[in-house]
């Protein structure tokens, strides 16, 4: 579990990723937001992932800020993007309806994370 971090935008990071690394950190980065959806208390039929290494450093990232979290599904976005551009898809990664999930249910886990990280 990594968060390469090739540049601070999102979309100019993705593009910077190898072929291989586009499609496999789509994974990844949907494990990790998956975790820390699980840590405020989401539904397990809304996520598709169960939480893995909770105390990672990158999920300890991912739960250090709003920005943090808002940069990673970002992120897995633009990914997404690059696999159809690199891979000539006219579909989503399998992964993409699920991203878009999370994309509905941000602001809920924003506001639950402000609470529970933030404010400790």
């Amino acid at each position: 579990m990594n968060i390469f971090v090739l540049d601070d935008y999102p979309k100019l990071c993705a593009m910077a990723h190898c072929d291989k690394h586009v499609v496999k950190m789509i994974l990844e980065t949907a494990q990790m937001i998956s975790t820390i959806h699980h840590l405020v208390g989401g539904n397990d039929y809304d996520i598709p992932y169960k939480s893995t290494y909770v105390n990672h450093p990158c999920n300890r990232w991912l739960r250090d800020s709003i920005e943090n979290y808002n940069w990673l599904i970002s992120l897995i976005t633009y990914f997404n993007d690059e696999y159809k551009y690199r891979y000539d898809k006219d579909v989503n990664h399998t992964m993409r309806s699920r991203v878009y999930q999370f994309q509905i249910y941000q602001t809920y886990y924003v506001l639950l994370l402000l609470v529970q990280f933030q404010m400790k």
